[in-house]
């Protein structure tokens, strides 16, 4: 056997996740070993806020340096992957480093502009005597890891010209990462790190984490550093977690376009729109009770950032669950859709499904517990109804009750993301009542396109017990029932007009020859935009 195909069968042994793996205990040691080498705000060995904000700031850079490695040399991404995953061994010389020099009193990646000065700043950073607050275990590992980089890109290329570009923007990217936190008070006048201080606290005192963390003991506006600066990791953690998503997007659709393309028009846009619209139900409810949004806070505007992306993940990890029960009857109803197609193989949908609903766990993690927990529960409900051995939506009342809880826990999670109450009793119960119900009754227009499919299988949806065309009739009848009835329970007379109309006009859409759904979906939107205009 020759030396090449030995060395590529050792290649092959690599997989992406042990890859993922060894990058993750790497960072794990790291953190216990930054509990021995620097004064802590506490004597714990383990601060979740901290770990988090960790685990994601590494995972975002090492992302960042292998989209630049790409970039250079056009490497399969697996192998920068396997590269990158070496070269974080790195890491674990910052506190031994430190150490051996002097206990720093606190490892922190990021400084403060000078003087508001960014080309200053920016300079002046590259000097490990500068004394802007980096410690010298983290200008060692820095300085090793761009040298790694220039030798792998001279490797690749042989030209010392790329290999000194990729070091120049690797340290870019050293520098952007450290001055992050800047940007999160951008609007105040910053001469000195007292300054940046007391504009981020401000920022801090008045987003909602503030009030529904008040009386918690994560955070609290005594002056105490330990909760204060517990707020800030779990705040940088969002940033980073929103940056390693559109890092993974870019990643993979430059590695594995077909694929990508083939997700891209299976993202049902029309069902994560529609969950948004949902939330933001439950956060005008919230605002209209008792607190302004307040979007212009950098800090509310992240949180909400976050917490749309993580219900668009979510939406999409119930479609990759949905799809995987729903083969047979996609072969029928639904032709075009990747499973249906044979356009992926099952065992890479279930890797691709594993590792978004990883990204959703981090997710979940950097929302308060309220959100995070609704949100889950929603995932829940997502799955009895699709999954075996449940499977609740094989009839149409069972499907109906899912569909109604799951509405009402996404109005929740958005009403529970702002609100400065944050106990059960603070979510209308009439809210509860008017949503749930609704989209209970609303939701079996799904059910039309699905038909064929659906009797197929067994499936007892509104179609396949009372026939297509009879259905039909039934679910325009559903519709105009919830339409006519929301304006006497709001007490909004003034929309009945509007109401009379949109059922009229639901009906016509649905009993005609080409039935489009979409259209639905855009009658229905019109109606709750209108209701929205009328209750502010």
């Amino acid at each position: 056997m020759s030396e090449n195909k030995i060395n590529q069968e050792k290649s092959s042994d690599y997989s992406l996740n042990k890859i993922l793996l060894t990058f993750f205990s790497i960072i794990n040691i790291r953190i216990l070993l930054d509990s021995f080498a620097y004064s802590m705000t506490d004597d714990k060995v383990f601060s979740w806020e901290h770990y988090i904000h960790a685990l994601l700031y590494f995972s975002s850079i090492f992302l960042s340096f292998s989209l630049l490695l790409y970039f250079f040399t056009k490497t399969d991404f697996k192998k920068i992957l396997l590269f990158i995953s070496k070269v974080s061994f790195v890491i674990l010389a910052v506190p031994f480093v430190d150490l051996i020099i002097n206990k720093a009193k606190i490892n922190s990646p990021y400084i403060t502009i000078i003087d508001n000065n960014f080309l200053t700043t920016f300079f002046q950073t590259a000097n490990p005597f500068a004394n802007i607050g980096i410690t010298k275990g983290i200008y060692f590992s820095a300085y090793i890891t761009l040298i790694l980089f220039f030798l792998f890109v001279f490797k690749k290329t042989k030209s010392y010209l790329e290999g000194l570009a990729v070091t120049f923007l690797g340290y870019v990217i050293f520098f952007i990462y450290s001055i992050i936190p800047n940007f999160l008070i951008l609007g105040y006048n910053i001469h000195s790190k007292d300054d940046a201080s007391s504009a981020y606290f401000q920022t801090l005192k008045t987003s909602w984490m503030a009030k529904y963390f008040s009386e918690s003991s994560i955070l609290n506006f005594s002056n105490n550093y330990l909760n204060v600066n517990s707020a800030y990791e779990l705040v940088m953690a969002r940033i980073f977690w929103i940056a390693i998503i559109a890092q993974i997007i870019t990643i993979f659709y430059l590695s594995n376009k077909k694929t990508w393309q083939t997700l891209a028009k299976n993202l049902r846009i029309e069902r994560v729109f529609n969950y948004s619209l949902i939330s933001v139900i439950g956060i005008i409810l919230s605002h209209r009770i008792s607190t302004e949004i307040n979007i212009s806070n950098p800090l509310n505007f992240i949180a909400l950032f976050c917490f749309l992306v993580l219900l668009a993940l979510h939406a999409w990890l119930a479609v990759f669950i949905n799809d995987d029960e729903d083969i047979r009857i996609d072969e029928i109803s639904n032709s075009n859709r990747p499973l249906a197609k044979k356009e992926i193989c099952i065992e890479n949908w279930i890797s691709l499904r594993n590792y978004l609903f990883i990204i959703i766990i981090f997710g979940t993690l950097i929302l308060n517990t309220q959100t995070a927990f609704l949100l889950a529960l929603a995932q829940c409900a997502f799955y009895i109804y699709s999954s075996q051995p449940a499977r609740l939506k094989k009839h149409f009342i069972f499907s109906s009750i899912v569909i109604g809880f799951t509405t009402i826990v996404v109005a929740m999670a958005g009403f529970y993301l702002v609100s400065p109450d944050q106990s059960i009793q603070a979510f209308p119960l009439k809210a509860i009542l008017i949503i749930g119900f609704s989209y209970a009754l609303l939701s079996n227009v799904k059910d039309i396109k699905d038909y064929a499919g659906d009797k197929a299988e067994n499936i007892r949806t509104i179609p396949v017990v009372f026939g297509l065309g009879r259905s039909k009739k039934i679910i325009a009848a559903l519709y105009a029932i919830i339409f006519m009835s929301t304006p006497y329970f709001l007490e909004i007379p003034s929309l009945m007009p509007f109401a009379i109309s949109a059922s009229i006009f639901s009906y016509y859409l649905f009993t005609k020859k080409d039935f489009n759904e979409k259209y639905i979906f855009f009658t229905k939107f019109a109606y709750m935009l209108v209701l929205f205009l009328m209750t502010m």
